[in-house]
């Protein structure tokens, strides 16, 4: 190609610039008026075709950089090889001797703009057009429906509260009245008795002036006469007390107010306003195809119902937020392929290439390390099995804090919303601890024992021991058996995509199966992994695992096919029990039985 279009490259040659009219692909040169006729009528080029240069600088700029050349021999494409679909020069003919489909270069491109294969790019690239138009208009009208949605449940929000607040109001005034009803109804017992009494007190004072009179002024008879009299009131009067120490007129009174433990229970209960639930539905799209006049992407996901309204006097808390998702498949049909599926898939890294790089050694304090797992901001959490405690550290090895009160621990899992699942060996239950509050959540009760654990979509997959590997969900707390085989004390387990890793010490070995428990690979080399026992995978799958017999960190392939030494005694690495790489920081923590734990960079 020539260096310069606007220059005409045979005049250029003769060093003399005249600019170019038009452009000969063939020749790969721009000619001038002059070079233009003549190229039009010389035998060689007369067949030729030309286009202006003002039309050749609107190709697109990757047309215009395709070689047109050989670029091994610098020759001009004159065959076409079928077989291998690639341009050929003569000189590449040698390398062509067996192919049957090798056709001469102008048979292949004439009439290449008329083609059916030039029309069907011509027609795809018309309906992907139109096909993207209306995905984003669907995806509009879907932001647009989200906003609706959101005014629509902040308005029930603000009602759902407004009902509360005057069914509240309503419940405290009723109760009030009762309260105020009450208080008036005990207080005029007493005020009544209280007259009575303060009449009585009245009579008695006179009685006690009518008697001083009496001793002073009163004769004989009249003494004896009125003591009569007054005898005879006293015996009404003492009566009349007696009456009331009988009776419960004169307990004491006292009123309180029990709380409707419904109205206690949403205080102790109701820890957040309520939550949103995401739902996903059929979405037809039409999209444009040109044999088949219309398909449908279908986005199929699973959708949960939920109850929009309890009734105000029995509500526990304001409302219940469960997002559900699933993995989307985006279905095309095509017209070579009936369906494809969009699939995104992260690359593989090769363990040969992998290197560590030490970021930083820890002393945890603990002996015995089963447990360990990276937890957001860079902090850390281990587990020590003698010690029946967990420790937090903080990102740089301080402690952040402890937690002595749970009776057994093992391995220990990061399963988010603050909280981490720790196993308990021979118990039969697994804790749900809140390192936000530092303390424990609730026991999970699983009827077996529970040894190495892995968190994935709101389950937990756990070691059985003789009950083999089992999976529970942390919502209904529900249990699937998944693996049937035995395993042994001290197994591990670790999850990426559709399969399961666990490790066996007492054999050696590290196996790879479905969720079904088929097993799809094993890997047993007694040379280089000697007693496995903790295990997580990267982000491509690359398996991680601790030799604890033979004291280093081993990497398998996704396959179970290769592998390769990462750590050992020479790095210092002495005892190691378990390892967690964090998938969003490629960073791998070790930790010993000695209490030891190093942090590193994975690349």
């Amino acid at each position: 190609m020539a260096s310069n279009l606007s220059l005409c490259g045979v005049c250029d040659n003769c060093h003399i610039t005249n600019p170019s009219e038009v452009w000969c692909s063939e020749c790969e040169e721009g000619l001038c008026k002059d070079c233009k006729e003549h190229h039009g009528v010389s035998k060689g080029t007369k067949h030729h075709a030309t286009v202006s240069i003002v039309d050749y600088n609107k190709l697109p700029t990757e047309i215009l950089q395709i070689a047109q050349v050989c670029e091994m021999h610098n020759r001009k494409y004159e065959i076409f090889c079928r077989n291998h679909d690639c341009l050929c020069c003569k000189c590449c003919l040698k390398y062509h001797k067996g192919c049957k489909g090798v056709t001469d270069i102008n048979k292949v491109i004439k009439n290449v703009k008329t083609s059916n294969a030039f029309h069907e790019i011509d027609q795809s690239l018309l309906e992907t057009v139109v096909n993207i138009k209306r995905i984003i208009s669907n995806r509009e009208d879907n932001l647009t429906s989200l906003v609706n949605q959101k005014i629509e449940i902040e308005d029930e929000i603000k009602q759902t509260r407004t009902k509360i607040n005057n069914h509240l109001d309503k419940l405290q005034n009723d109760l009030m009245k009762e309260l105020m009803a009450t208080e008036q109804k005990e207080s005029s017992k007493i005020r009544k008795l209280l007259t009575s009494l303060k009449q009585k007190e009245q009579k008695m004072a006179k009685y006690q002036a009518n008697v001083a009179n009496i001793k002073q002024y009163a004769s004989e008879l009249q003494t004896f006469l009125s003591m009569k009299h007054i005898q005879k009131d006293m015996a009404i009067e003492d009566k009349f007390i007696q009456s009331l120490i009988k009776s419960d007129t004169t307990d004491q009174v006292s009123i309180s107010c029990k709380i409707n433990k419904s109205l206690q229970q949403i205080i102790a209960s109701g820890q957040k306003f309520g939550e949103i639930n995401v739902s996903f539905e059929l979405c037809n799209v039409s999209i444009q195809i040109r044999k088949h006049k219309q398909a449908q992407i279908m986005v199929a996901l699973s959708t949960r119902n939920i109850d929009s309204q309890e009734t105000t006097d029995s509500v526990q808390k304001f409302g219940d937020r469960n997002v559900s998702s699933a993995r989307c498949d985006l279905a095309i049909q095509k017209q070579k392929d009936r369906q494809a599926q969009i699939m995104v898939a992260l690359p593989t890294r090769n363990i040969h290439k992998l290197t560590l790089t030490l970021l930083k050694r820890i002393n945890t304090g603990l002996s015995e390390v089963r447990g360990c797992s990276m937890l957001p901001n860079g902090r850390m959490v281990f587990s020590c099995y003698y010690q029946k405690e967990i420790k937090v550290l903080k990102s740089g090895g301080s402690t952040d804090f402890e937690i002595k009160t749970i009776d057994h621990t093992f391995d220990v899992a990061f399963i988010g919303n603050d909280s981490i699942a720790v196993t308990s060996a021979e118990s039969d239950k697994i804790n749900i601890i809140d390192i936000k509050k530092h303390k424990l959540k609730r026991p999970i009760k699983v009827n077996s024992g529970n040894y190495g654990v892995v968190y994935k979509d709101e389950h937990l997959i756990y070691c059985s021991r003789k009950k083999g590997l089992k999976m529970i969900s942390l919502n209904d707390e529900s249990i699937a058996n998944v693996l049937h085989d035995e395993l042994p004390p001290n197994a591990y387990v670790t999850t990426f995509d559709d399969r399961l890793i666990y490790t066996k010490g007492n054999d050696n070995s590290v196996t790879c199966c479905d969720y079904h428990g088929n097993i799809l690979w094993t890997f047993c080399d007694t040379s280089v992994l000697i007693y496995p026992l903790g295990i997580s995978v990267d982000n491509g799958g690359n398996v991680f695992v601790v030799g604890y017999a033979t004291h280093n960190v081993v990497v398998i392939s996704p396959d179970g096919q290769r592998h390769r030494q990462l750590l050992s005694r020479r790095a210092g690495l002495v005892d190691p029990t378990v390892l967690h790489y964090d998938q969003c920081t490629n960073t791998l923590l070790v930790a010993t039985s000695k209490g030891d734990a190093s942090v590193y960079n994975v690349k």
